[in-house]
């Protein structure tokens, strides 16, 4: 069988193969962003000057479309950064653009200005005076040609209509593989983290992009262990590319669970133990393509700039995972609880009002409901196995969060969405581990007790 060639290639060759996707992989990005930067400015100029007009008619960069509801925030501010960069390319000097993302700020601080600031760029042709290399931005390859034909409102009916189709394809297709629980659970994650609205920014959106495509790629090849940790290593080099610190960990922790979950079906797991270690295994190969993104682009820029890019970029990682948050609670809760507690806030839909601690303690209390339910009504032995890895996985996004406390503390309206693949593997590892048959039986001999004591009254 050709695939098994193919595995046995792999195999023996594993890590030459991963040099070489990474190389690989790398090299394709970063040819298609040089070729995005050769777009003249001036193809996108009127419709980028539509989409100011459009983003000026809610003055405020952060807004709420429904009142006091942090799940419906849009952020422009985000949206407008990217643009400035985009208009800041020169053509002629594509690849400049690439090492340094730079763009105007005029030297202010452009915290709660941008899009005066972006219209003031554009219209009076300033030239770029900040540097913003410490990522890729490889979402510049995408928008840049968009906005040949359309303006920032038609763009955002484009991308949530995307994120829509795509979700029900995946639906579909794990409904069709006998996944009924795994595909209702995408259903109930997307309401939790109001899934349209992610497509409402531009930053948001790669990761999901990257994790469909990681699953579709998983639904086809989750036999072959090799192949899923190639495609996982793709997935890390993408979003280390495409994304800005926002949900990074979604397209890591969704294809293994569909792996997992599609292999226990159809071909068995091998052993909690096995299981485990290919786990880390998968995860460590995503961290390497993701971190080597990174570090590429430091090596690139020190070495155009000729300057040591490595000390800012790491200490703005520092900031992010220690960094002082901008507002603290009462609450006397650590930094990184208090992190966790804001992001769970908006994952189940907890009013602003509610302290953390607050937040935490109901959390906790309904985590042991459902522990307990689960405690008493469990399967035993090899059919625990997968519920111990969607378990495992599960983890995955909330130790992200507690490891870049202060980045989700402060952007918890967008790093809650993170737990979207908490919420699949959760519903899925509850309904995998509970023995319904068990649950029936307690549930029959509870009506019947009952009768008889309405006979004896």
């Amino acid at each position: 069988m050709p695939i098994r060639n193919d595995e046995k290639f792999v195999e023996k060759h594993f890590f030459l193969s991963v040099i070489i996707t990474f190389l690989t992989v790398l090299c394709l990005l970063t040819g298609l962003l040089y070729l995005s930067s050769t777009i003249p400015k001036g193809a996108i100029r009127k419709n980028l000057l539509e989409s100011i007009s459009y983003l000026e008619e809610n003055e405020d960069e952060f807004y709420y479309i429904l009142e006091n509801n942090p799940r419906t925030l849009i952020d422009n501010y985000a949206d407008t950064i990217e643009f400035n960069i985009m208009y800041s390319v020169s053509e002629k000097r594509p690849l400049e653009n690439i090492l340094i993302s730079s763009f105007y700020s005029d030297n202010r601080n452009p915290s709660y200005e941008m899009i005066s600031i972006l219209k003031e760029g554009i219209v009076k042709e300033k030239q770029p005076d900040t540097i913003y290399d410490r990522y890729w931005h490889g979402i510049q390859m995408v928008v840049r040609p968009l906005f040949l034909f359309f303006g920032l409102k038609q763009i955002r009916v484009i991308m949530v209509s995307v994120l829509l189709l795509l979700l029900l394809f995946l639906m579909i297709r794990l409904w069709k593989k006998k996944q009924r629980t795994l595909s209702c659970s995408l259903l109930v994650a997307a309401a939790m983290v109001s899934y349209p609205m992610i497509g409402m920014c531009m930053e948001y959106i790669p990761t999901f992009l990257i994790m469909f495509a990681a699953c579709f790629v998983c639904v086809r090849y989750y036999t072959s262990r090799k192949m899923v940790a190639i495609s996982l290593m793709v997935s890390g080099i993408c979003c280390g590319f495409f994304d800005i610190l926002t949900t990074e960990t979604v397209a890591l922790v969704l294809p293994l669970a569909i792996v997992f979950c599609l292999r226990e079906q159809n071909i068995g797991l091998e052993g909690l133990k096995k299981e485990v270690s290919f786990l880390f295994l998968s995860g460590g190969i995503w961290a390497i393509g993701y971190l080597g993104v990174f570090i590429s682009k430091w090596c690139f820029s020190s070495l155009y700039l000729k300057t040591n890019r490595f000390t800012m970029a790491l200490s703005m990682m520092l900031y992010r995972q220690q960094g002082v948050v901008a507002t603290k609670s009462q609450s006397g809760l650590s930094q990184p609880v208090e992190a966790l507690a804001k992001n769970f806030r908006l994952l189940l839909g907890f009013p602003l009002k509610m302290e953390e601690a607050e937040v935490l303690l109901v959390t906790i209390a309904i985590t042991g409901m459902i522990s307990c339910v689960v405690y008493l009504y469990r399967k035993t032995g090899k059919e625990c196995i997968l519920s111990i890895l969607l378990g495992i996985l599960a983890l995955v996004p909330v130790a992200r969060i507690l490891f870049l406390h202060s980045h989700s503390y402060q952007h918890s309206y967008f790093t809650y969405r993170a737990l979207f693949a908490t919420i699949v593997c959760l519903v899925t590892a509850v309904e995998k581990v509970i023995d319904w048959d068990l649950l029936k039986r307690e549930d029959r001999g509870l009506a019947k007790r009952r009768k008889g004591r309405e006979r004896w009254m």
